[in-house]
């Protein structure tokens, strides 16, 4: 059963700083309990389209259908656009439920759209009440970014006269405005900067990388506008952008990173990428690069850059030969 059941609904659109926009849903189901019960494991509800005004000819559902467990339900937030360049890719989302007076926060965090969609469990169990006439109100806030300030942030020429945004970002003798809203809602340690208003940044509004290039940091800004990167980087640049991921707390730019040099480890640079992910703390990678050397441990053991590490750094060469050599099959990389 899919249906879209009577409801009580409103919604609230206005603007926050610098092109942030934020939209409140209040979706209302009366007799929820007793819809419920009536259609058991095939409950499969939907909300009617919530205009988004804040971009043209977008429209925000919620589907509700049940979950793994008895008192969860999986609620599916889905955006519908008629024009594919206003889709919205990530916010800050807030849902909570109330039923009989009660309300319970079911989720506050960052979403992430996937295909135009984010998915999440509700669980009813704070709502103690099961009366068939009970209504349950879904109250959902997300705050989101309009896709109008997206920018290429690829060019080696950027200039704080160049681009919009609330905040700059200083690499030496160059400048990138970028909208801190975007910086913070992927990176704990942006966020960080701007929720004290003591820092040095909070007052400035400035942000100072001195051990990165305009262009890195340009990749990385990128990122966390579009949740992808440019084409054609090199290896080199992801090597980098994991740097970058890893000083910032970006997982999701992190995981990408990992996720590429993973497939371009080879017996060459095998002692390079260990490096690497010991430096900043990629387990994946790490055990991605033991593996190997075990693999080809007679060839890379006799490398020069091997024989390198194991004298700079032989706690790290130490857990490469546990790895190997240890009978317990289930030792874990650090």
């Amino acid at each position: 059963m899919t249906d879209s059941v009577p409801q009580t609904s409103c919604s609230n659109h206005y603007y926050i700083s610098s092109g942030i926009a934020k939209f409140n849903i209040t979706w209302n189901i009366p007799n929820f309990t007793k819809i419920r019960k009536v259609y058991l494991k095939n409950l499969n509800l939907k909300s009617l389209p919530f205009e988004d005004k804040n971009l043209s000819g977008l429209f925000w559902e919620i589907h509700l259908s049940d979950g793994n467990y008895h008192e969860e339900l999986k609620l599916s937030l889905r955006l519908n656009s008629k024009n594919a360049e206003s889709n919205v890719t990530a916010g800050i989302l807030s849902i909570s439920t109330t039923m009989n007076n009660s309300t319970v926060k079911q989720f506050e965090n960052i979403c992430v759209l996937s295909n135009n969609e984010f998915i999440t469990a509700l669980n009813l169990a704070g709502h103690k009440s099961t009366l068939d006439n009970d209504s349950l109100t879904i109250l959902l806030e997300i705050k989101y970014a309009l896709n109008e300030n997206k920018h290429n942030f690829i060019s080696s020429s950027m200039t704080s006269d160049t681009l919009d945004g609330d905040c700059t970002i200083i690499c030496g003798d160059k400048k990138l405005m970028v909208i801190k809203f975007r910086l913070t809602l992927f990176s704990p340690v942006f966020k960080a900067m701007f929720s004290n208003k003591n820092t040095s940044e909070s007052k400035t509004n400035c942000i100072v990388i001195s051990d990165s290039s305009i262009e890195e940091v340009g990749y990385m800004v990128y990122f966390c506008y579009n949740l992808k990167l440019p084409q054609n980087l090199s290896v080199e640049d992801f090597t980098k952008l994991l740097k970058l991921a890893d000083k910032y707390e970006i997982k999701l730019l992190k995981f990408k990173c990992e996720e590429i040099l993973m497939d371009e480890i080879s017996n060459d640079n095998v002692c390079d990428f260990l490096e690497l992910a010991d430096t900043y703390h990629s387990k994946i990678l790490k055990e991605k690069c033991i593996k190997k050397i075990k693999q080809s441990f007679l060839i890379v053991s006799n490398d020069e850059k091997f024989l390198h590490l194991r004298k700079n750094s032989p706690k790290l060469i130490n857990e490469v030969y546990e790895f190997i050599f240890l009978k317990n099959k289930s030792h874990k990389i650090e």
